[in-house]
């Protein structure tokens, strides 16, 4: 995806992705009904995503997929 710019490793169940505009995503996320972390002000631009069940997982590609900025 184009609005991902970097994912780092995680030993954990959550992905933190460097995306485009963070805020943005955030908010488009939000309006989507779905739960991610805003930490643009931890770490510049980043979201916290939790992994979950495998249809929780399509569900949060797809609208990813379909975001347009």
């Amino acid at each position: 995806m184009q609005i991902v710019k970097k994912t780092y490793p995680s030993d954990g169940n959550f992905i933190l992705a460097e995306v485009t505009d963070a805020d943005k995503i955030y908010a488009y996320l939000t309006e989507q009904k779905l739960v991610v972390r805003n930490r643009n002000s931890v770490v510049k631009n980043c979201l916290r995503i939790t992994v979950g069940t495998p249809e929780e997982n399509k569900i949060l590609l797809n609208a990813l997929q379909n975001y347009k900025s």
